[in-house]
This record gives C-alpha cells, structure tokens and sequence, in this order.
C-alpha cells in the first residue's frame, strides 16, 4: 500500500472518529476513542491491510473483479484476436512512448518525494528539539523534601518505579519517561496544600500507568509520515484531548463522584499557571480546558448498554473503515503464477470491445495468469483484481 493510499483511507477514518466523538464524547466511555485512535495510527502507519467484504470500499466498489468465478470458461476467455486489434504492434509502440513519458515526469516524482522528506524532517526536527530541551529541564530539576510527597512515593512506587522533581523551567505539572518515569512540579508550588496535591499527583500517576507518553510518540511518528495531511494533525489535537480525557475520568473513578467540583476547580487553576505547551509530555494542557471540565462535570457510572455501545461502535467502524476491499476470488484454471521481466505493456478490452493500452505492469512484478491465447497472457496483479490484462508471453517468466 503506497503512502498516498495510507494517508487516504486514514483520513477517512479520522473524519468518521471525529464525527462519531463530537456527537459521543459525553455518552461513551472515553477509552473509546483512545482506543479507535489507535486503530487509526495503525491504518496510518502500517503498509499493509486486512480485506474485508463489509468494507465500505467494497460497498463502493461491488464489481472489481473482471474475472470471476460466475463466468464460464467461454464467455471468461476473450478472444485475443478480438481483444487485440490488427495493428496491436502499433499499440506496443505506444508502449515505448508511455515509457519515455513516465521518464518525463519522473523528476516530477522525485521533486514529490524530496518535498515530502524535507517536511518529515522538517517535523522531526521540530519535536526532537522540543524532546531534548525538556529533557535537560527534567536533567536539571531538583528533588523534593516534603513529607507528603515522600509518602505519596512509597504507596505509589511498587508498581513503576515513580520519582517527584521539582522545576523553575515548568508552569504546571507534568509527568515524563517510559522507564523511571518522572513527575515534574513547578518549584512554585504550594506543597502545603496536601489536597491538590494528591489529585495532581494521582493525574500525572495515571498518565505513567497507561503509558501516555509511548502513545503520543507513535502520533507524532504518525503526524511526521504524514505532515502533509490536515487531517492527521485533526487527529493528533484530538487524541491528546482525549489522553486527558480518560486520565480525568480514571482520576474521577478513584476518588469518587463527590471530588468533581474539586478536581474540576484544580483543573481551573492548573490552567491559569500553566505556560507553553511541552510536545511529548502528559501535562493539564491548555487545549479545551473547558471540554474537559464539562466532561468531568456530566460523568457518570458507566453501564451496560454503554459498553455494548461502544463495543459494537468500534467493531462497526473498524470492518467498515479500517478494512480495505475484498477483491473476488479469480479463478486460476492455469494454475500459474509468473513474474514481468520487464516493463510491460498491458491491454485490456473496453466497453465497446475495442482494446487500449491499460498501463505497464512494472518490471519484477509478480502476476497470476488466468489464461492464454495467441501469443498472450491474460495476467492479475495478487491483491487487487483490477489491474488485470493481456501481457505479451515474451515479457513473463512463469514461475517453476
């Protein structure tokens, strides 16, 4: 799958997400689109996808096969000499023609490409930056002698190994590292005020436990593969929301419904200190500070048939979006396969039974044959029965 098509069918499960959360964001639990976030990242980031007959691109797409296994040997084999008109050699002339013009515009492709991986590095280059200077700001803070916080790290401590540092570079909270992980305070803050303290504390603990920062790192992977993709940068504000989203509500769940009004109060004040964003790091961020808190406020026990709802919302959205479509079975009466030994011309027959040249099939590409008929191939590209035609023999190699 090339990064065009990546980036494609990702925005088009991005764009779903999106909608399904600007109507949902209150009602399901907010795992829920962490979780189809996830999916997405992995539709963005994986060169490969699972075909599927519910996939909406084999709702839009109900007849790829040429061949299928409805059609009878007859009416399946067309002849060549009908196919391929009188003057086919003229057609295989074009073919040097197509050649000669894919080499014109290939300076075209390279400019495409060296534009891409200058906005990768570009992007790469901005984040690192970001990466190193708060990493020496986490290098340079210094420990924290109060006994709240000295007890907090024994109770907490068993599962990760958790430290608390304080920091004159930082305006509010935040919790770093994937191993021996840190949670850095403002050197500013009121450590006589024990509770704020432990739902800041719990915040940024739970940010650790759900390993937050692992999961921004794979969207920022994503949104540097994908920088020219407005809506992986849609993707990449809403999953950080979202990150909040459930770490507030897991805070939530600890304490019960009864600290909303405080917690929600803290948020407030949190934001009102907090300075610039830090990229990479779990922090009260600045972004929809007023989402948030209207998430907290309408929370409520999760039941049942919310479950079930976003069950069956992830697994709908999943086989409709996340697939790719699922090309009919092509009958392979040869039972060969063969690979191009060179760039090929490919023909196919249109509408009206004239035959035009269809593309080239590049040079080591592996076919399946389907038939033969004077002096020709009819050929299938595995994965994708749309690219089939009728390649002259000389150009396959079948394969032993």
């Amino acid at each position: 799958m090339r990064l065009l098509q990546m980036s494609f069918s990702g925005a088009v499960l991005i764009i779903v997400i999106a909608a399904v959360r600007a109507a949902a964001v209150n009602v399901l639990p907010k795992k829920t689109f962490l979780i189809l976030w996830g999916i997405a990242l992995f539709r963005l980031l994986m060169p490969c996808s699972v075909p599927c007959v519910f996939s909406i691109y084999t709702l839009l797409n109900p007849g790829m096969s040429v061949f299928t296994e409805a059609e009878s040997e007859g009416n399946a084999q067309t002849s060549v000499n009908r196919l391929v008109p009188a003057d086919q050699d003229i057609l295989y002339e074009q073919s040097d023609g197509l050649l000669r013009q894919s080499e014109r515009f290939a300076p075209l492709i390279s400019l495409a490409r060296v534009l891409w991986l200058t906005g990768m590095a570009l992007c790469s280059l901005f984040f690192a930056s970001s990466y190193l200077y708060w990493r020496y700001a986490f290098q340079t803070s210094l420990p924290i002698h109060n006994d709240f916080v000295e007890q907090w790290q024994q109770a907490h401590g068993k599962r990760f190994s958790v430290l608390v540092r304080q920091s004159d570079r930082i305006a509010a909270p935040l919790s770093y590292g994937f191993f021996g992980a840190v949670i850095l305070m403002p050197k500013k803050t009121d450590w006589s005020n024990t509770e704020q303290l432990k739902y800041v504390l719990m915040h940024e603990y739970v940010h650790i436990c759900r390993h937050d920062s692992a999961v921004k790192l794979i969207s920022t992977l994503a949104l540097c593969v994908h920088w020219f993709n407005p809506l992986v940068w849609l993707m990449y504000l809403l999953l950080q929301r979202d990150i909040e989203l459930v770490c507030d509500e897991s805070v939530i769940r600890r304490f019960g419904e009864p600290s909303k009004m405080t917690y929600a109060n803290m948020l407030i004040d949190m934001e009102m200190k907090k300075g610039s964003p830090m990229l990479l790091c779990n922090h009260f961020g600045k972004n929809a500070i007023e989402e948030r808190i209207i998430a907290i406020m309408k929370m409520k026990k999760t039941s049942v048939a919310t479950m079930l709802l976003s069950a069956v919302l992830i697994a709908g959205i999943t086989v409709s979006f996340a697939t790719s479509a699922s090309a009919k079975k092509v009958e392979n009466d040869y039972n060969k396969t063969g690979t191009v030994n060179t760039d090929a011309l490919k023909i196919r027959e249109n509408a009206s039974g004239s035959a035009s040249v269809s593309g080239l099939l590049p040079e080591m590409q592996q076919v399946i044959i389907l038939s033969e008929e004077d002096g020709f191939y009819h050929v299938s590209v595995p994965g994708d029965d749309s690219l089939d035609g009728w390649v002259r023999k000389e150009y396959v190699d079948i394969d032993e």
